[in-house]
């Protein structure tokens, strides 16, 4: 049980789908923490790195 003032957060992290990423590469471009990259045309997340800003969600033109 927490104690009264206490939150727990889960982390947050992007994910891609696959299937409607085009491969432009603006998310990339636009990560502030280069926790995106561009493999075989489609962008892999770097869990380690994002932070879940939410940055490359904002710059993908097909909502991947």
């Amino acid at each position: 049980m927490m104690d009264k003032g206490q939150v727990t957060l889960e982390p947050t992290i992007a994910q891609v789908e696959v299937a409607l990423c085009t491969g432009c590469g603006e998310c990339v471009l636009a990560c502030p923490y280069s926790a995106l990259e561009l493999v075989e045309g489609h962008v892999q997340v770097e869990e380690t790195a994002c932070k879940g800003c939410g940055v490359c969600v904002g710059h993908c033109r097909s909502k991947a």
